[in-house]
């Protein structure tokens, strides 16, 4: 079977109802563990609805109840394409979504975090690309996830990943300075 999803680069939606409907598709088409082509499918889908659909008020809500869990399920996937595609997908939805996908980056960075020191570049690259995207464009409060991970990391390329993202972090938002300096301090110690 091959995938019968063609990518779309904007997928509106007028109406919950119609976004509702369209995400259940999506979540079959990830779903379908026989056939890897059509969970490609639907998570290139998904980028398109992502783009069109996700200034609606209730998209962000919508989205997580329906897709969350599969989406990071495909972090899971044994084949390194539905990896990296899942990874474009938290990254598009960080740039597109802002502010409304902070909640679920809560749930998704510590995820994508045991992926960023695996041996396999098509996994860790867009793994890495994923956090930093979530982290420029979402307003974030897992420092201290960050930093704990650092800390207590053994390998080596996370602790370093870790230290990069406190200083992406850190960029532009003097605020969180005093507010996680403790954090920071015990992480650069640790590195």
């Amino acid at each position: 079977m091959t995938s019968t999803h063609p990518q779309e680069d904007h997928v509106t939606h007028d109406t919950l109802q119609s976004l509702h409907e369209h995400l259940t598709t999506i979540f079959r088409s990830l779903s379908d563990n026989a056939d890897w082509e059509v969970r490609l499918g639907g998570l290139r889908e998904a980028q398109g609805v992502v783009r069109g659909s996700s200034s609606l008020p209730e998209f962000a809500s919508e989205f997580k109840a329906t897709l969350l869990l599969k989406l990071l399920d495909a972090l899971d996937d044994p084949r390194a394409q539905i990896t990296k595609e899942a990874c474009t997908l938290f990254s598009v939805m960080a740039s597109t979504m802002g502010a409304s996908f902070s909640s679920m980056a809560s749930k998704i960075v510590p995820k994508l975090m045991t992926l960023v020191y695996v041996t396999v570049a098509a996994i860790s690259q867009p793994a890495n690309e994923a956090i930093s995207a979530i982290l420029t464009h979402t307003p974030v409060t897992i420092i201290p996830t960050i930093v704990s991970a650092g800390v207590s990391a053994k390998q080596v390329v996370l602790r370093r990943r870790c230290v990069e993202y406190c200083g992406l972090l850190l960029r532009g938002k003097q605020q969180w300075i005093q507010q996680y300096r403790a954090d920071f301090e015990t992480l650069l110690l640790s590195a």
